[in-house]
């Protein structure tokens, strides 16, 4: 959204120009909203896009704190896509549910966030949960061409969920020891 001077709807606020998007959680939840505001002079027409790139970059890292550990796919109409900020993101159950995906992730599929758990990949995309982990496997970061339901194609990225483990170190205070007494002397009481 975009206000720029007298169109503020207190006039006290005309001398500004504002910019702002929204930014959401993994699983759609309104989280709030980042805002660039300056003095009308100032105004550039890029401002929106800059505050709109902004939310998406804070909400893909949100995305990869919640569901780094899932499988997950980055996909885009193009190839070249995939990697920049208007990247779609979901994520995968291990049977193939989408559990999570950004803002573009869900406009790309044709989602809305309560299909978020409700809608399994093979509703959307013509592939099996399978097939994906299968290139994924064999073709690394290599780009998969996949027809989606309504006939376009997206280009899809596969991506293993990070193996987390867990190191423990156990907290066992010992006394120092008197390191001539560790000494063989060869003596004998």
């Amino acid at each position: 959204m975009v206000v720029h001077g007298a169109e503020h709807f207190l006039d006290r606020n005309g001398f500004l120009t504002c910019a702002a998007a929204t930014v959401t959680a993994p699983d759609g939840r309104l989280l709030g909203v980042l805002d660039i505001s300056g003095d009308q002079r100032g105004r550039h027409p890029h401002t929106f896009s800059l505050v709109r790139a902004a939310a998406q970059m804070i909400e893909n890292r949100l995305f990869e704190a919640r569901h780094g550990d899932a499988l997950r796919i980055r996909f885009h109409p193009l190839a070249e896509g995939i990697g920049t900020v208007a990247e779609g993101v979901a994520a995968l159950s291990e049977d193939g549910w989408i559990v999570g995906a950004n803002q573009s992730g869900l406009a790309l599929l044709g989602l809305c966030p309560a299909d978020l758990g409700a809608t399994p990949i093979a509703r959307v995309l013509q592939l099996r949960p399978a097939d994906l982990v299968d290139w994924g496997r064999r073709r690394g970061i290599q780009a998969m061409p996949v027809a989606h339901h309504t006939g376009s194609r997206l280009f899809v990225r596969v991506e293993p969920g990070r193996a987390t483990v867990r190191v423990v170190v156990p907290c066992v205070f010992e006394a120092p020891r008197d390191a001539l007494s560790l000494l063989d002397s060869g003596m004998r009481d």
